[in-house]
């Protein structure tokens, strides 16, 4: 199903969410090149492409040491605003519960960094 560009992207946005739940942790490394797939020919800004980034990352969920291929494998997607986000969701997955405090002390920075400079809409 989520590989189907014949399906519409919720499915595939979906079915990446699930599987990401169903594999917390696990680094299985067929669903992830399977999400990065989907992601390299679907990449578009449509916000639903962002459960893929999220079952990619749920993956890797206090994982740190196995998500450097992921993220290497990442820096190919065209779109740069998706790349960086879903870079920036695998990382932050992957360093949940490790305890690197410098790690996460930058992520928080990038996440400051990040409200600071945007406008606020309402």
């Amino acid at each position: 199903v989520m590989v189907d560009a014949d399906q519409p992207l919720e499915s595939s946005a979906f079915a990446a969410l699930s599987l990401g739940l169903v594999y917390c942790g696990s680094c299985n490394t067929e669903v992830a090149e399977t999400i990065v797939e989907v992601l390299m020919v679907r990449g578009t800004d449509d916000t639903l492409i962002r459960f893929l980034c999220l079952g990619l990352g749920l993956l890797y969920i206090g994982r740190s040491d196995k998500a450097e291929a992921t993220l290497e494998a990442l820096k190919v997607l065209e779109n740069k605003s998706l790349q960086r986000y879903c870079s920036l969701t695998v990382e932050t997955c992957a360093y949940v519960g490790t305890g690197n405090v410098l790690k996460i002390q930058s992520l928080l920075h990038t996440c400051g960094a990040s409200a600071c400079c945007s406008t606020r809409r309402y």
